[in-house]
């Protein structure tokens, strides 16, 4: 049975997945995982691949979601964007990392997301 994170992240992507296609983004995976991590959307616009970290939260806690994305989490989202790229034989292709934050409220319905593109992760 998923935890409540699990159920909360789902509920995120979810959320995220439908802004992306209203964004006139092809969806290509969800949920790429190997051992070293997982992406959470990997997407194309314009001839450039898009890989997406979702982070999730309800509106009234403390912590805001982009607050779970540790230095440990940003290292890993760095070696499987780089495992896919190989795997798929990317690399002289354009990409980027962006991440989408969806803020939700207590019921879990959608209050807003926050697309930030282009990060530099540590």
């Amino acid at each position: 049975m998923p935890s409540e994170k699990r159920k909360l992240g789902d509920i995120g992507e979810n959320f995220a997945t439908g802004y992306l296609e209203k964004n006139n983004y092809q969806i290509i995976e969800r949920n790429y995982w190997k051992p070293i991590g997982e992406i959470d959307i990997v997407a194309k616009k314009d001839q450039k691949t898009v890989f997406f970290e979702v982070k999730a939260g309800i509106l009234g806690h403390d912590l805001r979601p982009e607050d779970n994305l540790t230095v440990s989490k940003q290292k890993k989202l760095k070696k499987i964007v780089s495992e896919h790229l190989s795997s798929h034989n990317l690399y002289n292709s354009d990409y980027q990392i962006d991440i989408l934050i969806v803020y939700l409220y207590k019921n879990r319905t959608l209050e807003r997301i926050e697309h930030i593109e282009n990060v530099n992760l540590c």
